[in-house]
């Protein structure tokens, strides 16, 4: 793997669902923004995500969730998983691919299992607090030099 993973389920298993599936979403936005999982949970399914159902991320970033907001760029190409974390090594991202949403945090990725190095990254949403974000501009990479 050329990319730091770090396994991590969100807080799902000491949460009220520690059998909950399908919930990708919820651990992104729980792991992107420091909420609770049941409080993440709650959040989404005001917005309609069903228990044990997929959920598309782009529903909510219109708005101020737990004090953030998501910037949003597509990519064309695509990029994979390793150049994404390559490209960008600051700052807090939820990424998109094909039937699933996962944080990566300083070019470390965080989910539940494995993930492959070539997954395509269709795009991502850069996760600014609400009072210092910009929102009509589009990110960059930033890559830090030692």
């Amino acid at each position: 793997m050329s990319f730091e993973f770090e396994q991590h389920d969100g807080g799902r298993r000491f949460s009220r669902r520690p059998k909950q599936k399908e919930d990708c979403t919820v651990r992104a936005l729980v792991i992107a923004t420091g909420a609770d999982y049941d409080e993440a949970y709650d959040e989404l399914r005001s917005r309609g995500r069903g228990s044990h159902r997929r959920f598309p991320f782009s529903i909510i970033t219109k708005e101020v969730i737990f004090g953030h907001i998501f910037v949003w760029q597509q990519f064309e190409p695509n990029l994979n998983t390793t150049e994404f974390c390559e490209m960008y090594t600051c700052g807090t991202f939820i990424l998109q691919m094909k039937g699933h949403v996962m944080c990566v945090k300083d070019g470390v990725v965080y989910d539940t299992g494995k993930v492959s190095e070539s997954l395509a990254v269709s795009g991502a949403w850069r996760i600014e607090k609400a009072r210092t974000a910009r929102r009509k501009k589009p990110f960059k990479p930033y890559i830090h030099e030692e």
